[in-house]
């Protein structure tokens, strides 16, 4: 999106909001049909075209048969429509958004928050009570032509074009038309897929097909509702109601994580598991950069490379977080770095995400890249004022103190430096004690990994990890960061090992998680951030945006074979 463009949609601030209405369902919900293309074959509903013109087109004319027929479409509609149509400045609008329009992406526009998307990425749209549902768009080539598709999430409340959706079950929607106009949670969005969608004007009402497919469509309805009154409790109404509840009866999602049975030994468990995940991942072919490394002999010893530490901690907070909706602060290296040497940042484009939730922060004894030894600082907000824990692998306490609460004050964890508290005193835990000089940033991440999950780390342990155990920590190192990993496999292995607590190892109820998040790399590690801010500056808005990886994982992705599945199977997974 051009800046101008951006800084355009942000100046629309009127509130997307309007007083809850019934909504006006223009038509039922379509009949599936299927479509085939090139590495594309789908059954899919396809949306009707807009009865309202675009209102950023050139040939814009209001007029009494356009309030007419907006008014069908009920006051979410009519409110968002009306704000764009009457802005002052519609005419640079149009250009710019014409200048953003290409084969390769289409434009979702949203009076609080307006998004690019391009093929493979997803939305997270709300759908009241705090729940969301995910849409993902996909770019399909037909000969010469192309179409967009939107694959959605089963209990996805949406309509297309006044058109309701079959909410019951995941399911494929597409080909778009080239303007479209969506409702879900008493919102409203315009889909522009090309520079006529920004133009578009419906066809003449009398001629349009479309038009008369709803009609008749509407008109069929109303039929079948009165018959349907004029038997009730006949066996053919019964029947038929079965047969409409079996159709839409889809393939469930899964959610319940994994829990390791009591009477299976823990070590056992965790071996059993542990090659179950490397199995997924072989098949999956998945590759990841900056792994953990192996040893290749027997005397061989190396520290994590940063961007390991960071990644394999996030993969688990942020499953946790996304899973159970319980918020974790974060932040990438080189926002660290630039609050580890006290600078301060402009705005929150190098903040902490989730500022003021648990924070789990790998810090690092050296101001620069790969320092030389890591300990976890665990920031927290209590009922009393902020608290700082830190554990530290070495056994050496208080040589980090004011560093480790500059840092937290430079990130912007407690908020704006001017609102800052007052001294905050670092709080030391003994912990599992590593055997060698250079395992510093495997320990780090095992004690991440312990309060993540609600559980403590042993403080009666003392010099712990042969290095058979700690091949296996790499191994799962390697498999969290992979997105084949969840909270199950990492409770058993700090069993067997004798991580925990006695008495804390049990994972907290709100902390399980069925896949880590795979963060194969930095660059997607530093998206999801990014996005992140993004989604936290625009806190009113009823759209949230991840990164594919992330979206991969909450769609139970486990392949490249992805672009080939069935809206269900993809969901399912």
């Amino acid at each position: 999106m051009t800046p101008n463009l951006k800084r355009k949609l942000e100046d629309q601030s009127m509130s997307n909001e309007a007083p809850q209405a019934k909504k006006s369902r223009l038509t039922e919900v379509p009949k599936p049909t299927q479509w085939s293309a090139p590495d594309f074959d789908q059954e899919v509903y396809t949306p009707v075209e807009s009865l309202l013109p675009s209102p950023f087109g050139n040939n814009f004319q209001p007029g009494k048969d356009l309030v007419k027929t907006l008014k069908q479409f009920g006051p979410v509609v009519q409110t968002t429509y009306e704000t764009y149509s009457t802005t002052e400045d519609r005419h640079a609008l149009r250009e710019n958004l014409r200048g953003s329009c290409n084969d390769q992406q289409i434009l979702w526009l949203d009076p609080l928050q307006s998004f690019i998307v391009k093929s493979g990425e997803t939305l997270m749209i709300s759908q009241g009570n705090g729940e969301t549902r995910t849409i993902r768009f996909r770019r399909v080539t037909s000969e010469l032509a192309f179409h967009w598709f939107a694959f959605v999430q089963k209990g996805t409340v949406l309509s297309i074009n006044g058109q309701s959706s079959p909410s019951s079950r995941d399911y494929v929607a597409g080909p778009f038309p080239s303007f479209s106009i969506l409702e879900y949670d008493q919102r409203c969005v315009f889909l522009c897929l090309s520079r006529d969608g920004v133009d578009y004007t419906p066809s003449s009402r009398e001629n349009h097909e479309t038009t008369s497919r709803m009609a008749a469509a509407f008109a069929k309805e109303q039929e079948r509702k009165k018959a349907s009154e004029e038997s009730a409790g006949s066996s053919s109404s019964k029947s038929g109601s079965s047969k409409s509840e079996a159709d839409d009866s889809g393939i469930k999602l899964r959610f319940q994580p994994e829990r390791q049975p009591e009477d299976i030994e823990a070590c056992e468990y965790f071996q059993w598991r542990l090659q179950e995940w490397k199995t997924l991942r072989d098949r999956a072919k998945v590759e990841l950069d900056d792994q953990a490394p192996k040893y290749p002999g027997a005397n061989y010893q190396e520290w994590l490379m940063d961007s390991v530490v960071y990644r394999a901690i996030a993969s688990v907070t942020t499953a946790i977080e996304l899973e159970n909706d319980v918020p974790f602060a974060q932040i990438d290296e080189a926002s660290y770095q630039q609050a580890r040497h006290a600078i301060k940042p402009q705005g929150y484009d190098n903040s902490v995400i989730g500022p003021r939730a648990e924070f789990l922060l790998p810090f690092n004894s050296d101001n620069r890249s790969n320092g030389s030894h890591w300990v976890l600082v665990h920031a927290k907000m209590t009922e009393t004022g902020p608290e700082i824990h830190c554990y530290n692998s070495s056994g050496i306490t208080n040589h980090y103190d004011s560093a480790i609460r500059l840092t937290l004050r430079y990130s912007l964890w407690y908020g704006a430096l001017e609102n800052q508290p007052g001294l905050t005193e670092v709080t030391h835990h003994a912990v599992p004690i590593q055997p060698g000089g250079w395992e510093c940033g495997y320990f780090t991440i095992m004690n991440a990994w312990c309060l993540a999950l609600g559980m403590t780390p042993s403080a009666e342990l003392g010099t712990s990890m042969s290095k058979v155990r700690i091949l296996d920590l790499i191994d799962m190192i390697n498999l969290s960061m992979s997105g084949f990993m969840d909270s199950a496999t990492i409770q058993a292995f700090m069993r067997c090992t004798g991580f925990v607590e006695q008495g804390s190892d049990t994972i907290a109820g709100d902390r399980h998680f069925t896949r880590s998040v795979p963060f194969l790399n930095q660059s997607g590690m530093n998206k999801y951030i990014n996005m992140r801010r993004d989604i936290e500056q625009h806190p009113n808005s009823g759209t949230k945006r991840l990164d594919i990886e992330t979206i991969r994982y909450i769609l139970r992705y486990t392949g490249h074979e992805v672009e080939n599945l069935g809206a269900e199977a993809i969901l399912e997974r």
